[in-house]
């Protein structure tokens, strides 16, 4: 009956050690997780102020494209 206990505790060490494995790595996986959706946010904002600056023109204001008198920068 002692076997077994110390057998029980070995087990349930090393499935606490092994745990703490996994709670790490998910952790680690998380925050790279959050600098990759932190970048893909960002590059999707700096394209879209790319889009609205070609809008304007060297004084700062708004025209379109295909109007008559429009001047491209």
């Amino acid at each position: 009956m002692e076997e077994l206990k110390t057998t029980t505790e070995i087990i349930s060490g090393i499935s606490a050690v092994i745990g703490l494995f996994f709670v790490g790595f998910q952790l680690r996986s998380g925050e790279r997780l959050a600098k990759a959706q932190f970048i893909n946010e960002l590059a999707r904002d700096i394209d879209f102020h790319r889009e609205t600056e070609s809008h304007l023109d060297r004084e700062g204001k708004w025209y379109e494209p295909n109007e008559p008198n429009a001047t491209i920068s």
